[in-house]
C-alpha cells in the first residue's frame, strides 16, 4: 500500500495536528500505519481514545485483517491493561517484536501517568531495533506548561526524552492532537516532519506558526498557515522540510474498520477474531508479577501485617516459608526503600556538617579576638539555650536618586570592595563569577533575570549548581529576590560597572539574545513608546507570534522594557557616547 508520506520521512517523527473531526486519526491509519503493517514494519499505537481497535477488521467491520496487532486494555482487549504493566509491555514490545495497541482509555489520571513513566523509560533501555510509535492525544502525555505533581513531571521527562534520544535507538515516533498549544515544544520540536489539518483556535495556530517559523521559509509559511481554517475533513498539508516535500493533500479513508466513529445504538459492535496469546500471557504475567513483588506500597503493608502479628503473639506468622517468602519478594524494594532513606539521611549529615564548619570558624575568630584583647561585642555573647538565633536582616542596596521602584534603573554605580579587602579569596568558576558579576553591576533580581543576566537557562544544571555553590558559601542570600554579600563582594573582587548611555544599548544589542531581541531594542530606541501591535509590526513580527511574545518576556525580565499599552525602553540612553 503506497502512502502519499515520502518514505525517508516515515523514518523519522512526525507531527499530525489539527482539530477535532479533521481528520487526524484517519489520516495517521490510512497514510501511517495501515502502510507500516502491511510492509511488516513493527508498530505501537498509545491510545486513550479506545478507538484504534478497527485496526483489527477490514473497512467492512466483519472481515478480519491479516495483521497480527494484540489489542491491550479496553473493552474489546485481548489482555487487561493493569495500571503496573508499563514496563512488562514495554519489554514486550521491545524483546518480543510484537505489534501492539495499548488501550489506556479505562485507567484514571494518576494511572496513565505511572504507567506511562514505566513504558517510556523501559522502552528507551530496552529497544534496539526500529519501532513506529504512535501516541494519539499526545498532550495528555506530555503537557506543555506547569505539571502538577511529581509524577506528571517525571513522565514528561520520560516522552522528551523518548522524543529527543529515542530515534537514534530505533523509535519513529507520529505524535497526533488536537490541542498543538497543549502539546510540550520540546516534543513537538522534535517532529521532523509535519501534517497539519483545519485548526481555528489561535493558541494553536501560534503553536504551529513556531514549528513553521523554524523552516525559515517565510513565503511558504504563510501559505500554509494561511490556510489552515479553511481546510475541508481529510485534507491537510504534508511538509517535510528535510526532503523539499511541501503538497497540500486529500488523504485516501482507512482501509480498516472506523472504530473512531460516534457509537450507533441501531448497528451491532463488530467482533474481533481471537488470536493465540498464551506466550505473551506467561510473559506479561511474569513481569507484572515482578512489578507487585518490589511496589513499596506493597511493602509497607506486608511490614504492618508482620507488626500486628507480632504485638498480639501470632506466631503463625513468622514460619520459615513466610519470612523467606518476605525476603525473596520484597528483597529489591526494600534495598530501595532504604536507599532512598539513606540519600535522605545524607543529606541532613551533609547540612549539620556545613553547620559546623562554619561554626567552628566564628568559634576560632572569637578566640583570636579574645586573645588579641579585644572587648566582645555584644551581638558574640552566647545565647540562652534552647533560643533561636536572632533573624538574618536583609541588606539593602544604595540606588540612584530617580529610584522609584524595586528593580534597579540604568545605569548602575561601580561597586567597589570595603576598604579591608584584600581581594578575592576563592577560586570562582566562569559560572560562579557571572552570578556574581551580574549581581555586584545590577543590585537584587530575581532568580531568573540573574540567570538570563549571567547568561544561563534558568532552569539549567550548570546554573543551578553555581547557585548552589554560591549560597553554600554565604557570598549571595535571598531566595524570592537574590543578593550578593559583603563576602561575595571579596570573593569576586571589583568589577566594571556596565555603560552608560548609548553605550548601554550596544551593549545590551550584543548580549540580550537574538534576532528578535535585537529588534525590539532597536525600534524602541529609534522611537518610542509603541503598542504591542506597533511594535510587533516594525519588527516585522506578529503580535501573538511565539517568537516575538517570547523575546518581548524576556527583555521585560531583564528590565530593559518596560509598560504594557504602551512599551518603552526601562534604560536611560542620556549620556555615554
Amino acid at each position: 500500500m503506497s502512502s502519499p508520506i515520502p518514505q525517508s520521512a516515515l523514518t523519522q517523527h512526525i507531527a499530525i495536528l489539527g482539530k477535532t473531526g479533521s481528520g487526524k486519526s484517519s489520516t495517521a491509519k490510512s497514510a501511517i500505519v495501515e502502510p507500516l503493517l502491511a510492509a511488516g514494519a513493527h508498530v505501537c499505537v498509545i491510545d486513550p481514545t479506545s478507538a484504534w481497535w478497527g485496526l483489527r477488521l477490514k473497512a467492512d467491520g466483519k472481515t478480519p485483517t491479516n495483521q497480527r496487532v494484540i489489542i491491550i486494555g479496553g473493552e474489546r482487549g485481548d489482555i487487561g491493561l493493569a495500571p503496573n504493566s508499563g514496563a512488562a509491555i514495554a519489554q514486550l514490545v521491545a524483546e518480543q517484536g510484537v505489534s501492539v495497541i495499548v488501550d489506556t482509555g479505562g485507567l484514571t489520571v494518576g494511572e496513565y501517568t505511572r504507567w506511562m513513566i514505566d513504558f517510556a523509560g523501559t522502552l528507551y533501555t530496552t529497544i534496539k531495533s526500529p519501532l513506529h510509535l504512535i501516541i494519539d492525544e499526545a498532550h495528555q502525555f506530555a503537557p506543555q506548561g506547569r505539571v502538577g505533581d511529581v509524577d506528571s513531571g517525571k513522565m514528561l521527562h520520560a516522552v522528551n526524552r523518548l522524543m529527543s534520544g529515542g530515534r537514534s535507538r530505533g523509535i519513529r515516533a507520529v505524535l497526533i492532537t488536537q490541542r498543538p498549544a497543549k502539546l510540550h515544544k520540546d516534543s513537538l520540536t522534535c517532529c521532523d516532519s509535519l501534517l497539519a489539518h483545519r485548526v481555528i483556535a489561535p493558541q494553536d495556530r501560534a503553536a504551529i506558526k513556531d514549528w513553521v517559523d523554524g523552516c525559515g521559509d517565510a513565503t511558504t509559511g504563510k501559505q500554509v498557515m494561511d490556510s489552515l481554517a479553511s481546510l475541508a475533513k481529510g485534507e491537510c498539508w504534508v511538509w517535510y522540510p528535510e526532503g523539499s516535500h511541501l503538497q497540500r493533500v486529500k488523504m485516501p479513508l482507512p482501509k480498516t474498520f472506523d472504530s473512531s466513529a460516534a457509537p450507533d445504538e441501531s448497528k451491532k459492535t463488530p467482533a474481533l477474531a481471537k488470536i493465540d496469546l498464551a506466550a505473551v500471557k506467561a510473559s506479561m504475567d511474569t513481569a507484572i508479577r515482578e512489578a507487585e513483588d518490589n511496589d513499596p506500597k506493597r511493602l509497607r503493608a506486608r511490614i504492618a501485617e508482620f507488626e500486628r502479628g507480632a504485638s498480639e503473639g501470632n506466631k503463625d506468622l513468622f514460619t520459615r516459608e513466610r519470612v523467606n517468602e518476605l525476603v525473596s519478594g520484597e528483597r529489591d524494594a526494600v534495598r530501595k526503600e532504604l536507599g532512598r532513606e539513606f540519600g535522605r539521611l545524607a543529606a541532613r549529615v551533609n547540612g549539620l556538617v556545613q553547620w559546623g564548619t562554619a561554626a567552628k570558624l566564628c568559634i576560632t575568630n572569637a578566640n583570636a579576638a579574645l586573645n588579641s584583647g579585644y572587648p566582645v561585642p555584644p551581638s558574640m555573647e552566647p545565647e540562652p539555650a534552647g533560643e533561636a538565633p536572632p533573624p538574618v536582616q536583609p541588606r539593602t542596596f544604595l540606588l540612584n536618586e530617580a529610584h522609584t521602584t524595586t528593580v534597579p534603573k540604568w545605569p548602575i554605580t561601580r561597586r567597589t570592595l570595603p576598604a579591608t579587602s584584600t581581594g578575592p579569596g576563592t577560586p570562582l568558576a566562569k559560572a560562579e563569577r557571572s552570578i556574581l558579576t551580574a549581581l555586584a553591576q545590577r543590585g537584587e533580581c530575581s532568580k531568573r533575570t540573574l540567570a538570563l543576566s549571567a547568561g544561563y537557562a534558568v532552569n539549567g544544571g550548570g546554573f543551578g549548581n553555581a547557585l548552589s555553590k554560591c549560597r553554600s558559601s554565604g557570598w549571595i542570600e535571598g531566595v524570592e529576590t537574590i543578593r550578593i554579600t559583603t563576602k561575595g563582594e571579596e570573593a569576586l573582587g571589583p568589577v566594571d560597572p556596565l555603560p552608560s548611555g548609548k553605550q548601554l544599548l550596544e551593549y545590551w544589542l550584543a548580549h540580550a539574545g537574538g534576532k528578535a531581541e535585537r529588534l525590539i531594542l532597536e525600534t524602541l530606541a529609534a522611537g518610542g513608546p509603541l503598542t504591542k501591535a506597533e511594535l510587533a509590526n516594525r519588527c516585522g513580527y506578529a503580535a501573538d507570534g511565539g517568537g516575538f511574545g517570547n523575546a518581548l518576556s524576556r527583555l521585560r525580565t531583564l528590565c530593559l522594557v518596560e509598560g504594557n499599552r504602551e512599551i518603552t525602553l526601562a534604560i536611560e540612553l542620556r549620556g555615554g557616547k
